[in-house]
């Protein structure tokens, strides 16, 4: 039969006894040289030398010492795993909480080993480099948009956003590097010029029939920086021309938000979306049937919304990120040939 274990405390490494008197070696520490007042009485007989050894072992040796080590991923004396066999335990069967704080502790930084470029007085939201590195673009909840030089990460130009909610939702640079485009809780999409003197600010409309208050969740320049893609709360997939200043594709691609967009390759015919009804779909601007829209794959996997789809742009390879917090490569010639259909609650 069952017989519940019954821990031997004289067995433990680490006894009341070797509190009392590492608590003792603290104080006595710690106390200040100057101050008469400080409690010293009874440390007379504390032996510094001979007993910090032993009370650091016992410290070290404990119950509590080895659940630390183990929650806080250390192997202590022992090598860390190769990452390829890491990636390979995941795929098997998962890894234990010991081994996922070891590979968090790993390749999470854990120190500030950076330098503050500037300080907010809101939260950042958006974060991105231009085409060739020289710039980097944020933005916060104060509704400014910044950029930064690079070269020495001085402020080169700051942007007063409008129609603005809560905050920029998305952001994007022009590959030419001319503009830089955002998004918000707005049926508009804005345009800025990057350089020059005469500033232009320009409130693109995206939607030809209004519903409701919508958001673009994502935004994305075409490989020509000619055309705006656009992934909106209320499923639809939005194309804009920047030479008519138009909407020139208004599709319904999804059953719930769409929270990432993105084009496969610099031809511009193709198009990906994630959605948060959990599925990645493909689309092709050559064969597609505006009446009754079809995408060309289907890329069924995650068991949560898709938060982020980020192409190779070679027409081929592909990663999604979702809230299951799983990655996910894939490859475009190879679709999912089944797709489940959504629970609906």
């Amino acid at each position: 039969g069952y017989q519940r274990r019954v821990r031997d405390p004289t067995r433990s490494s680490f006894h009341l006894q070797d509190m009392d008197r590492l608590w003792r070696f603290v104080i006595h520490n710690s106390a200040s040289e100057d101050d008469e007042s400080s409690d010293t009485e009874g440390l007379s007989e504390f032996d510094e030398a001979a007993d910090k050894p032993k009370i650091l072992d016992s410290l070290h040796n404990n119950d509590i010492s080895r659940q630390i080590t183990n929650r806080t991923g250390k192997f202590i004396g022992k090598r860390s795993a190769p990452l390829i066999s890491s990636l390979v335990d995941r795929e098997l069967g998962g890894h234990s909480p010991r081994k996922k704080m070891h590979i968090s502790h790993r390749f999470v930084p854990s120190e500030k080993t950076g330098k503050i470029i500037d300080k907010y007085g809101s939260k950042a939201f958006c974060g991105q480099f231009n085409g060739d590195g020289t710039l980097y673009m944020s933005s916060s909840e104060d509704r400014l948009i910044r950029f930064y030089e690079t070269s020495d990460w001085t402020l080169y130009k700051s942007i007063h956003t409008r129609g603005v909610g809560w905050n920029v939702i998305d952001t994007d640079y022009s590959p030419d590097g001319r503009w830089a485009i955002y998004s918000a809780w707005s049926d508009y999409i804005f345009l800025c010029s990057v350089h020059g003197d005469n500033d232009t600010h320009e409130g693109l409309e995206v939607r030809n029939d209004s519903t409701g208050r919508s958001c673009m969740f994502s935004v994305a320049f075409s490989s020509d920086s000619r055309e705006i893609l656009g992934g909106c709360s209320d499923n639809h997939l939005y194309i804009i021309d920047l030479d008519s200043r138009k909407t020139t594709l208004q599709l319904e691609a999804h059953e719930n938000d769409i929270n990432s967009v993105d084009w496969a390759d610099d031809s511009g015919n193709v198009l990906l979306s994630a959605s948060d009804d959990t599925l990645c779909k493909v689309w092709d601007r050559r064969i597609l049937d505006h009446s009754r829209p079809k995408p060309v794959g289907v890329f069924a996997g995650h068991s949560e919304g898709l938060t982020c789809v980020s192409s190779k742009k070679d027409g081929r390879y592909f990663i999604t990120n979702s809230k299951d917090q799983s990655i996910k490569l894939w490859d475009l010639r190879n679709p999912s040939k089944e797709v489940p259909r959504r629970l609906i609650v």
